[in-house]
């Protein structure tokens, strides 16, 4: 992920929704929801919306990694 961000900062290049999308969802088959969650974060802050498939894949990775409590 800081290599995802470093990259696109040396670039100056925002980050397209798919590639948002695809770095989330990898994230998820990790089971590193928190990781997933900070880049749903950014996503937002780039005035992008997140799609309900990759919401529940969020999901799903929560439930499978019992992960419940998301605070930081």
């Amino acid at each position: 992920i800081l290599e995802f961000k470093n990259l696109h900062a040396e670039l100056e290049l925002r980050p397209t929704f798919s590639q948002y999308e695809k770095l989330i969802r990898y994230c998820c088959e990790l089971f590193k929801v928190h990781a997933a969650l900070d880049m749903v974060d950014q996503m937002f802050e780039a005035g992008l919306t997140l799609s309900l498939e990759t919401f529940n894949s969020i999901l799903e990775a929560c439930d499978k990694s019992r992960e419940y409590n998301l605070k930081d």
